[in-house]
């Protein structure tokens, strides 16, 4: 027996028996659950399309957009970054990894290359010795991996040994020296392009002990110079300052020695002979 509104369960509580007879759910005093078969159809942690679209979507392609937003961002204080890098660095050539050339009869392989591109030597403060005769290609790879450096977020700094022995000189003299040790000292890489065409005075030979030394384990050299490794020690020619450069120098260093033509007689005989074709 189903009770009425207002009723109390009277019947229920003499023990009377139950009634056989179905409730008729059309009177409107009998108390009735419809179930929301709407609801019933739905599974826990399922999204309907309807919801989706009215709801979920826009907030999904909302997201996506702030993502791409954000990536979009990120990607371009990196290229900021970079040209402000390449800027500071003054590379002497435009000169990139993907046009180097790379055979064993230049004395360069690929592994090698990509191995200096990966940029460890920079994390541990490793320098790179690349000799050769003159017109190989020596300058052109310093540049190239000093523009990897600054893609890879690395301040970097060219200087030919002569702009190097220039700038030692004027500093002392206009008394910025200790202002240039110190901007050196930040760069994680330096290049020294053409060491040993120039003759030393024994101040510049003391300043790049001293710069080495700050350097030693920290940060990066590249050196570059058509004299052999060997040739440095006699090159520095006094014997005590000699042997503590090459000492830092040396000590954690890649050497890279580049054999063959040279690359500027080479690609000016392409350019006669393309004149004839």
């Amino acid at each position: 027996m189903i009770p009425r509104r207002g009723e109390r369960f009277e019947g229920l509580e003499k023990g009377a028996e139950k009634s056989e007879d179905p409730p008729d759910l059309h009177d409107p005093g009998v108390i009735r659950v419809v179930p929301d078969l709407k609801q019933q159809k739905r599974q826990p942690g399922k999204v309907e399309d309807e919801d989706y679209d009215q709801g979920y979507k826009p907030l999904e392609e909302c997201a996506w957009s702030g993502f791409r937003y954000q990536e979009h961002k990120k990607l371009d204080r990196q290229q900021e970054k970079t040209t402000y890098y390449l800027k500071l660095a003054k590379l002497r050539i435009n000169a990139i990894p993907e046009q180097i050339s790379c055979s064993a009869a230049r004395n360069f392989t690929k592994q090698q290359l990509a191995t200096l591109l990966e940029g460890q030597y920079l994390q541990q403060g490793e320098n790179i010795l690349i000799t050769g005769s003159t017109g190989c290609g020596k300058s052109y790879l310093a540049c190239a991996l000093g523009y990897q450096s600054c893609l890879l977020g690395m301040k970097t700094t060219y200087l030919s040994m002569n702009r190097f022995i220039e700038k030692i000189m004027l500093s002392k003299l206009d008394g910025s020296y200790i202002k240039l040790l110190n901007h050196l000292e930040r760069q994680a890489l330096i290049i020294l392009d053409d060491f040993g065409l120039q003759p030393m005075q024994q101040d510049v030979k003391l300043s790049l002990l001293q710069i080495l030394e700050e350097r030693h384990g920290k940060r990066s050299t590249i050196v570059t110079s058509q004299l052999p490794v060997s040739a440095w020690h006699e090159y520095i020619h006094e014997p005590t300052v000699a042997d503590a450069i090459m000492d830092r120098l040396t000590a954690q260093a890649h050497r890279i020695d580049l054999k063959g033509e040279s690359l500027r007689r080479k690609n000016k005989k392409e350019i006669d002979q393309d004149k004839y074709i």
